[in-house]
């Protein structure tokens, strides 16, 4: 950072460790070719089974609202933030998608 200027002079800067986040096998938190997973993959998949979990509580044939839709997207991200953030941010924890979202 000081090499390349993008430092201010007097900001002082440290290396802040965080821990491994595991797949509920206990493996590196990965996709099923090893890949990493993208937050983008991960938001998106909360906020399907979050949807999911509210269509299953409407009346048979009855799809969600647009409001509903937008609930579905609220509690899916908000779920793995507070996942993330109810965590102790050095140690390693096991995600899941099940335990997140109950």
């Amino acid at each position: 950072a000081e090499l390349s200027d993008i430092k201010a002079s007097g900001v002082s800067l440290e290396h802040v460790p965080f821990g491994l986040v595991q797949g509920e096998d206990g493996k590196k938190f990965a996709t099923r070719s090893g890949d990493t997973v993208k937050l983008k993959d991960l938001l998106d998949e909360a906020i399907r089974i979050a949807g999911q979990d509210m269509t299953s509580r409407l009346e048979d044939g009855k799809e969600l609202s647009k409001e509903a839709k937008k609930v579905a997207e609220i509690v899916g991200i908000g779920a793995v933030k507070y996942a993330d953030l109810s965590m102790n941010r050095e140690s390693n924890y096991r995600f899941s998608y099940e335990r997140m979202l109950s």
